[in-house]
């Protein structure tokens, strides 16, 4: 039996107003459930995240590709007004929809339930991921399906657990 124990960090800065992140974009992990991961190999999706956690203290990072936040393609670094507004309907609705040069949030779902399949936590491994990688991660664990993301928050600097025995996935605590 194994587990993951999946930070959520927080968003990067321009997300909050209204800006996809771009690929050197890092997550906010100023907060004290970063202090927690102190000592312990950390595994993120990126190098900038990466980098921002180990300025908070964090040394023994490795970055999996496979478990990096949504590829935004062109969308990176741009303000949501400042795209066309079909798109943008069609990207928070239609889990297939890609933006231009990017990934569609099912090509997201699915990478990481990949990852998570052939994961072999042992006996417990740490990660430290975008809310959207986490969300993906707890969703696959539960059989769920790309589309079902936006009836699940994940709140920034929280903690959830998934435990894994026989290659079977469950979500052992969510959100704390």
């Amino acid at each position: 039996m194994g587990r993951l124990v999946c930070l959520a960090l927080g968003l990067p800065v321009g997300v909050k107003r209204g800006y996809f992140p771009g690929h050197a974009d890092c997550s906010d992990s100023c907060d004290p459930a970063v202090e927690a991961l102190k000592g312990k190999l950390v595994l993120t999706g990126n190098e900038a995240d990466a980098g921002a956690l180990r300025n908070s203290g964090i040394e023994n990072v490795r970055v999996v590709p496979s478990l990096r936040d949504n590829d935004y393609g062109e969308w990176a670094g741009q303000n949501m007004r400042s795209l066309p507004e079909g798109d943008v309907t069609r990207w928070i609705s239609d889990p297939d929809f890609c933006p231009p040069g990017g990934e569609s949030r099912a090509m997201l779902f699915s990478r990481v339930g990949d990852w998570l399949m052939q994961a072999a936590p042992s006996p417990e491994m740490r990660l430290a991921l975008r809310p959207a990688v986490v969300r993906a991660l707890v969703l696959n664990a539960l059989g769920g399906r790309p589309g079902m993301e936006r009836q699940l928050d994940i709140v920034p600097f929280t903690v959830s657990i998934l435990s894994c025995h026989e290659k079977h996935w469950r979500v052992q605590a969510f959100g704390r």
